[in-house]
Order: C-alpha cells, then sequence, then structure tokens
C-alpha cells in the first residue's frame, strides 16, 4: 500500500520522455532509412534519431528587382532583390522556434549575407515563420559556384548565365530536451496543386520561386532568356548506422541571358570583314610589285591582332577560343596565304621585265614569258601556278566561311529574340505573383517529384550542364554535392 501511495505522489515528477516521444510530441515524423523519406509525407519536419538531426521544410522565393552594370571582365554585376523565406516550423516549441529564428543565417554565392533587420520584415502564420528581406548587393559575382568557361564561347553571339546560389546555414540547438541535435532547413520545389501538375508549363514551375519587377533588366548589352529561367536545387547526403537521408539546403537561381550583338558587330566584325576584303584586293596589285603588296599585308596582320587584343578585353581570362577568335585567326590565315602567294610570285616572275607595267598588271595571272613568244612554262613555274591557285581557293573558301557564320549567326540571334519577346510577352499575361496570403504548401513537395521522370536534370556540381537531360530523379542514387533542376 505504501510502495502504491508512493508511485502517485504528488511531489513525484513524472519520467523524462525519451528523445523519440519528445519528436513525436512536437508532430514531426521520424523516417527509419532514406527510402522512408521519399513515402514521408512533404510539409512535414523530419527527424532522424541515429544521426540527431532535424529537417524542417523551408521555401523560398527570388524577386529581382534590379540587374545592374555587368562586369564580363569580373564576372561581376550590381544586384537589388527581394527575398521571400517560409520556413513551417510545425509542431515544435516556442522556445526552440525562438532560438531557430533568432540563429538563422545564409550563405549567398559562398559568401555570409548580412541581415539587416531596418530592410527585413518577419512575421508568422500559424506555424509557418516569413521572412522578407530586402538586399542590395554591388560588384556580386553571377557565377557562384556553376562557373562554365563554355559560355563565352560564342561571343558577341554568347549566353551568359547569372546563377546566384543560396545556402541555408544549419543550427545546433543549445537548450531544451533536443540540446546537441543539429536542424537543418530543407528547401522545397514548387511542383503546383495535384491536379495542376501534369498540365504545368516550366514558367509557372518556376516563377512562384523567381520572378521579376517590371524594369528589372538594366543590362542594355543582354537580354533574358524567359524560356529557359531554372531553378536548381543541391543534394546533400547523410549517412549513419545504415540510415541514409537526402536533404536540399541549398538552391540556386539561374537566370540565362543572350547579347545583343550590335555594338561588336559595328566595332569588330563589320572592320574585320572590311579587312577581309584588303586581304582580297592585294591580289589585284602588280605581281612584280611583291614588296608593296607584303606590306600591305603585314600592316593588315597588325590590324588583326589589334581586334583580337581588344576583343579578349571585353571577356575574362578565359580557356577557350570564342566565335570572335575563330574569325580573327581565319583572317590571319588568310593573310598569311596571301604573302605566301606574294612569295611564290616572286620566284615565278624573277628574272622577268615588263615595259608596260599596266600590261602586267593585265596579264599577271596569264603566262609568265613576257617576250609573248608562246613559249611553254617552266616545270618550276607550272608547279608555283598550281600551288598559288590553290592558295586562292583556300583563301576564297575562308572568306565564304566567314561570311556564312556571320549570316547564320545573325539569323540565330533574330529568332531567339522573337522567342524571348514572345515569352515575355506570355509572362506579362500571366498573372504569377503571389502574395503570403495566397501561399499553399500543398503546392510544393521535394524537389525529386518537380518534374515528370521523363526530363528530370541531374547534374553534378563540378562541372554542371544546365542543357543536359539525364536519368530520372528517382532511380538515381545520390551523392554529396548533385544537383536537381526544377
Amino acid at each position: 500500500m505504501d510502495s502504491l501511495v508512493k508511485a502517485f505522489a504528488p511531489d513525484e515528477e513524472p519520467p523524462p520522455l525519451s528523445e523519440a516521444d519528445t519528436l513525436r510530441s512536437y508532430g514531426a515524423e521520424l523516417p527509419s532509412s532514406g527510402s522512408d523519406q521519399a513515402s514521408a509525407k512533404p510539409n512535414a519536419v523530419l527527424a532522424y534519431l541515429q544521426h540527431r538531426e532535424i529537417l524542417v521544410p523551408s521555401y523560398v522565393a527570388f524577386v529581382v528587382k534590379s540587374l545592374r552594370n555587368l562586369d564580363a571582365s569580373t564576372l561581376t554585376i550590381d544586384l537589388a532583390f527581394t527575398l521571400v523565406v517560409r520556413i513551417n516550423f510545425g509542431g515544435l516549441p516556442h522556445e526552440l522556434t525562438r532560438e531557430l529564428t533568432d540563429s538563422i543565417a545564409f550563405r549567398f554565392n559562398e559568401s555570409p549575407m548580412n541581415i539587416d533587420p531596418e530592410h527585413t520584415d518577419t512575421r508568422w502564420k500559424g506555424s509557418l515563420f516569413v521572412m522578407t528581406m530586402r538586399i542590395v548587393l554591388s560588384h556580386v559575382v553571377f557565377t557562384g559556384d556553376n562557373f562554365d568557361y563554355g559560355m563565352w564561347k560564342a561571343f558577341p553571339f554568347d549566353e551568359p548565365r547569372l546563377a546566384f546560389r543560396l545556402e541555408f546555414t544549419s543550427h545546433t540547438i543549445e537548450a531544451g530536451a533536443l540540446k546537441g541535435w543539429k536542424v537543418r532547413y530543407n528547401v522545397h520545389g514548387h511542383l503546383g496543386t495535384p491536379a495542376q501538375r501534369p498540365l504545368l508549363s516550366e514558367i509557372e514551375r518556376v516563377r512562384p520561386m523567381m520572378s521579376f519587377k517590371t524594369n528589372a533588366d538594366g543590362l542594355p548589352a543582354f537580354d533574358c532568356k524567359m524560356e529557359e529561367l531554372a531553378v536548381t536545387f543541391t543534394a546533400e547526403r547523410k549517412a549513419k548506422d545504415g540510415v541514409t537521408f537526402i536533404y536540399f539546403p541549398v538552391v540556386t537561381f539561374v537566370i540565362p541571358l543572350f547579347r545583343h550583338p550590335g555594338t561588336p558587330l559595328r566595332g569588330m566584325v563589320f572592320p574585320l570583314m572590311v579587312t577581309d576584303m584588303g586581304i582580297v584586293m592585294t591580289h589585284f596589285m602588280s605581281p612584280l610589285k611583291y614588296e608593296e603588296r607584303t606590306a600591305t599585308l603585314v600592316t593588315v596582320l597588325l590590324a588583326l591582332f589589334a581586334f583580337l587584343n581588344f576583343a579578349r578585353s571585353l571577356l575574362p581570362d578565359v580557356p577557350v577560343a570564342t566565335w570572335l577568335d575563330k574569325q580573327i585567326f581565319r583572317s590571319v590565315a588568310m593573310s598569311l596565304i596571301g604573302m605566301l602567294e606574294t612569295l611564290l610570285c616572286k620566284y615565278e616572275y624573277v628574272g622577268y621585265t615588263l615595259l608596260d607595267d599596266n600590261r602586267l598588271q593585265l596579264d599577271g595571272y596569264y603566262p609568265s614569258q613576257w617576250n609573248f613568244a608562246g613559249q611553254p612554262l617552266s616545270g618550276s613555274q607550272t608547279v608555283s601556278r598550281v600551288v598559288r591557285c590553290l592558295l586562292l581557293a583556300i583563301q576564297a573558301i575562308l572568306m565564304l566561311l566567314t561570311c556564312g557564320e556571320i549570316l547564320f549567326a545573325m539569323r540565330a540571334y533574330q529568332k531567339q529574340l522573337a522567342r524571348s519577346s514572345e515569352m515575355a510577352l506570355k509572362s506579362s499575361q500571366t498573372e504569377m505573383k503571389k502574395r503570403s496570403t495566397d501561399f499553399d504548401a500543398s503546392a510544393f513537395g521535394w524537389p525529386m517529384d518537380s518534374k515528370t521522370a521523363a526530363d528530370v536534370a541531374v547534374r553534378a556540381t563540378t562541372r554542371p550542364q544546365f542543357k543536359r537531360r539525364s536519368r530520372s530523379y528517382r532511380s538515381q542514387s545520390f551523392s554529396d554535392g548533385e544537383v536537381v533542376g526544377v
């Protein structure tokens, strides 16, 4: 009887709950393996006992307000944007959520991001914590960790990509029943409502996570490829005691651009074509005036290398040959061929003179026996004449290739400009702006479900290829640092 009374004594405290029971009381789900994570309820707080880690669902919206002063040589840009971060803490207790909200931190393009309280609004909507940050950055490196030298290969018809990488910093709980546990933020992707998902277009999928204010594009030399806007998620994997889980702490906003080639065409390509014509015109000079022809070609060659240095000054120090580099070196090859042809011409006509120099200009590429006695060409003269004709043919082919590539590049640019204008018109006709009161967590979920199995993009962060498609997200076994695109 005494023991029974002791068991229900009012001064006795109930035994403490285990960590698992504590988490369940908070409404957290406890999947036991990575395979369970795929079937776990999206937008829910997940806890892994073996790892002592909690995954909190998070949502991001990136609203571009201004893009200014893009400097391709230093890979920097002036950027103004509004960042809306929503975090669903579920049933976590008030003390813990207060600790977490006070310690929220981000890294933007690998640099710590300062959160200015004067330009940051915070509010609660039930269990949803909403942060709205208005940020202005100058000379921010726009490539993040996704730099690809190949984006400059087509200069001045290049299509650079602005990549802004946002990373949520994890936090270790300092007090309470879960002291020592680590909280990680798991960014969800926009999928659309279940009824909309099969019919959701790319722009409708991306725009709730990334949008633009009117007149945000302040880059006169570039325009945005609205049809290729992308949001990618970087997956990280944790494994311990046979239990593996994947979460997405990093989201990258990709803004593809294309250059308006008007200024480079006027300043470099058109003068380059005139220079090529100057090389061709040297063949109409007298074959006996090889010194003057050589001096003219050397002058043209110096101008070509000046073009090359000027073109390189507009780009970063990239280890790839650009489209304009190829055209300049093609012109250099034409100048070299002209000098070789002049050298052969000198030895073909050596020892011959002509009193009437005008006649020589007319007959310069005809029989070189200038006594016009019908004497046949010597063997060396025949070989020289054949080689000269081949050199002239190669020069003509190079000239035609240059003209053809310019025409095809201009045609592709006109098509891209038309596509971009059409997509901008469609975007303006579609109301995609979402107020906080319109936020619907059911339209978000695992990034692995953000596309159909046929066209999900999985890319390694070491050398990302934004246009390359890979296997289905579901059938891909993850390693640390993999990227899935939305």
